[in-house]
């Protein structure tokens, strides 16, 4: 599995636009429990008016590329060489958005086993991933727009699940910076592990497959799946 490899967004869209004070367009939005590589995410970008939230495909693909596939293996940029990899240059410089959400999946090795784990904030707060966007002209014609979560060194509090995480943003300070700043270094600076508070508890293991997207996903799950020194809340 990815990191980031699933994602949550269960609050409505009034509450989506408010919290990042952005417009709609061209998106109709329900709650998502299950939001997977592939499928299409409200994404928030700066516009010529102000922030918007268009729908996007959750997979990168460059505007130099002709093959589709490769956005099922860019779901995620790494923070470290974002600035500089070709696929991943120009938007970094001139194409950066927000994926809203309030939550995202890890799955915690158990022997030969993987056990989900929700990752949120306390009192489940909406935050944003930085991510990066493109225009793909498919040779069909058309435009699509595709996009993908940028990632970076597990914090002390995710570490012993998984060698990586999303960034995460929380504050206005860092929306605004990401989407709007020139300066490169002050936005590679802002690409970090998370440093504050987070809460990880086990959920069933339902949500390893992509069709399932309901409220029970994330619900706590049932049994003891992890010691009492293990990460849960």
């Amino acid at each position: 599995m990815n990191m980031c490899g699933r994602f949550t967004l269960t609050v409505d869209i009034s509450e989506l636009a408010a919290a990042f004070g952005a417009q709609v367009k061209n998106y109709r939005h329900a709650p998502r429990y299950n939001i997977a590589p592939g499928q299409d995410i409200p994404v928030v970008t700066q516009g010529p008016g102000g922030r918007v939230i268009i729908p996007m495909r959750w997979g990168f693909i460059p505007p130099w590329t002709g093959d589709e596939r490769t956005s099922y293996k860019m779901i995620n940029a790494r923070a470290e060489t974002v600035a500089g990899k070709p696929a991943y240059r120009q938007s970094f410089r001139h194409r950066r958005c927000l994926v809203p959400a309030d939550g995202f999946y890890e799955w915690k090795k158990e022997g030969r086993t993987k056990r989900p784990l929700r990752i949120i904030l306390p009192g489940e707060k909406l935050f944003a991933f930085p991510g990066l966007w493109s225009a793909w002209r498919p040779a069909g014609g058309g435009v699509v727009h595709t996009c993908c979560i940028i990632t970076t060194a597990a914090n002390e509090y995710l570490e012993a699940v998984h060698h990586r995480m999303p960034v995460i943003f929380t504050e206005e300070q860092e929306y605004a910076l990401w989407l709007s700043s020139d300066d490169t270094s002050l936005l590679q600076a802002l690409l970090r592990p998370y440093g504050g508070e987070m809460v990880a508890y086990p959920v069933s293991s339902r949500v390893n497959a992509p069709e399932n997207d309901d409220p029970r996903l994330i619900e706590r799950a049932r049994d003891r799946l992890f010691a009492d020194n293990d990460l849960v809340d």
